[in-house]
């Protein structure tokens, strides 16, 4: 049951929300993957990934705006209750893929600034996965959001009957005038 709603929900969601699902499965995996390596002797590798290490916090809060995210992105559709906020759910995707991407690209900063106190030491492929994700996740939320936009614009902008220039004639089909 549950695999026939999530394959009718993939049929549902636009290019942008299956950009912005594709993104965090992949930002989240990516935290799994090794993101910094050092090896201090011929036989010593250490090898962190996004989860542990020095910056495990920081990986942690990255992966937890990202599971909100998804929530967010697939609650209406799993008919899970999302809180009520004053914000529109395409703006609190955006604001957290925002600080994914600005918290990825900190922890390549601080990474490479780690690398010089080390003779090898290096930058590996899950944060390079998790960052390219971060930006396609904040990229995908941006154009979900201005789509969204567009759409309540042309909505508004339907031409509603202007109730100045009343046509008495057909107000009120059903009553007669006894003079």
């Amino acid at each position: 049951m549950i695999l026939k709603r999530l394959n009718l929900m993939r049929k549902r969601f636009s290019a942008e929300e299956k950009t912005i699902g594709l993104g965090l499965i992949t930002l989240i995996v990516g935290h799994f993957l090794p993101w910094f390596s050092v090896e201090f002797n011929l036989n010593e590798l250490e090898i962190q990934t996004g989860l542990t290490g020095s910056l495990g916090i920081l990986g942690f809060v990255i992966v937890l705006m990202g599971l909100i995210s998804l929530w967010f992105l697939v609650g209406d559709q799993l008919r899970i209750p999302l809180p009520r906020l004053s914000y529109t759910r395409e703006q609190v995707i955006l604001f957290l893929s925002g600080e994914n991407a600005f918290l990825s690209l900190l922890a390549i900063a601080i990474y490479k600034r780690m690398s010089l106190e080390y003779i090898r030491a290096d930058v590996r492929f899950g944060l390079v996965i998790t960052v390219i994700s971060a930006v396609m996740v904040c990229f995908g939320a941006y154009a979900l959001k201005k789509r969204s936009a567009t759409i309540l614009k042309n909505e508004s902008e339907v031409k509603k009957p202007n109730l100045d220039e009343s046509d008495d004639s057909n107000a009120y089909p059903f009553y007669e005038d006894p003079s």
